[in-house]
């Protein structure tokens, strides 16, 4: 599919090594769950990336790292950043620190450089997201993040993000994401992966996401 459209490039949401991230710069996961995976030429596009929970519990700061793409150029994985992608612009936000359970547990690590104080680097967040989707002139707005807003699944819905994250979102069109999955095996548990073409936009699932139509 990805070779008859032609993509231009590929999202990918979170929980990109499962389950427990990377250990560093010289893991051997990042190559043999990225580079040796995704080889179909369709895919040998650049890829756009956030973190997910099971990302924070090993080195975040190393899959942010810009030195992995001296390893694999497609790799571009960022806390929260924005995509123009001329019709559709794509507000990627790191959703993890919203919710409050990951900082109520003592039997799991979680990276949290980079992001402590808490409350003051999701209030950061906010209101870089507010900023940019009101500047924003794009036709379609996209946020992609890892967790989802309302879930019929066994996580259920997030209440941090209704309540923070909700009130922002009256002019975005999708909200994407994946936290749903759920499974025994990282060759089950992969990220949403949206195969992306522009400009007459198109976006095909790569694998099922739970999506939140806001409008």
């Amino acid at each position: 599919m990805g070779d008859i459209l032609d993509l231009d490039f590929v999202v990918s949401t979170g929980d990109n090594f499962y389950k427990s991230g990377i250990k560093g710069l010289n893991d051997p996961n990042f190559v043999q769950s990225f580079s040796n995976i995704y080889t179909a030429k369709s895919l040998r596009k650049q890829w756009y990336s956030v973190l997910g929970n099971h990302d924070y519990r090993g080195n975040a700061l190393a899959q942010l790292s810009p030195i992995l793409r001296r390893i694999d150029r497609r790799w571009f994985c960022q806390r929260s950043f924005i995509l123009n992608a001329g019709v559709a612009d794509f507000f990627f936000i790191d959703t993890t620190p919203f919710i409050n359970k990951y900082f109520n547990t003592s039997s799991r690590h979680y990276d949290w450089r980079g992001v402590l104080p808490r409350e003051k680097y999701i209030k950061n967040l906010l209101k870089d997201l507010e900023e940019a989707l009101v500047k924003s002139s794009a036709r379609w707005k996209i946020v992609v993040g890892h967790h989802a807003i309302r879930s019929i699944g066994h996580h259920g819905d997030s209440v941090e993000l209704i309540n923070h994250l909700v009130p922002l979102l009256k002019i975005v069109f999708v909200l994407l994401c994946v936290h749903l999955s759920h499974a025994a095996s990282n060759a089950l548990h992969r990220s949403l992966v949206c195969l992306i073409r522009t400009p007459k936009f198109e976006v095909v699932f790569g694998f099922i996401p739970s999506f939140t139509l806001i409008r």
